[in-house]
């Protein structure tokens, strides 16, 4: 299951245009703990996942460059 679940989250970062770094990965598995795992194919709840991992991202650039 854990596999299933990190193979959605990589491809929702895809299609999403999120670049695949070891911190968006975990990020993306991270925010994805609170859906099933087939939910995660749906595209609003993909996407509402992805949004997070864009935020998470932002913020992490944002106090690096502090």
């Amino acid at each position: 299951m854990v596999i299933s679940r990190l193979v959605n989250c990589v491809n929702l970062l895809v299609r999403n245009s999120i670049a695949l770094y070891d911190t968006t990965i975990i990020h993306a598995y991270n925010t994805s703990l609170k859906y099933e795992i087939k939910d995660l194919l749906r595209p609003e709840i993909a996407d509402d996942v992805a949004k997070e991992v864009a935020s998470i991202r932002a913020m992490e650039e944002a106090e690096s460059t502090s």
